[in-house]
């Protein structure tokens, strides 16, 4: 499927790849919430300010990466060809 942003034509991501790459960060959430809720449960197995901080450095670099990852993906489907022919139209009907 084809889309048009900003005069660029892209490819639409595939429906399933976004579906597995929200399932993710899903799980990375839901990870993170179990461990935070489990080590604040009980004051006698309460986590501390660093390994409340470790978790959450952990969970920003899963997500960083699972974003990281989806944004390359969408600039790589971008058809740079068609975006050059667009822009050489636009600009020539300009002078």
């Amino acid at each position: 499927m084809a889309s048009q942003d900003g005069g660029a034509v892209m490819q639409i991501p595939d429906k399933t790849s976004l579906e597995l790459e929200i399932a993710e960060l899903t799980r990375l959430l839901e990870e993170y919430r179990a461990k935070i809720t489990e080590g604040t449960f009980s004051t006698e197995n309460f986590m501390s300010i660093t390994e409340i901080e470790e978790a959450l450095g952990t969970l920003r670099n899963s997500t960083n990466n699972i974003y990281t990852e989806l944004q390359s993906k969408l600039v790589n489907q971008i058809d740079q060809a068609e975006l050059v022919r667009k822009k050489k139209r636009t600009t020539g009907t300009k002078e």
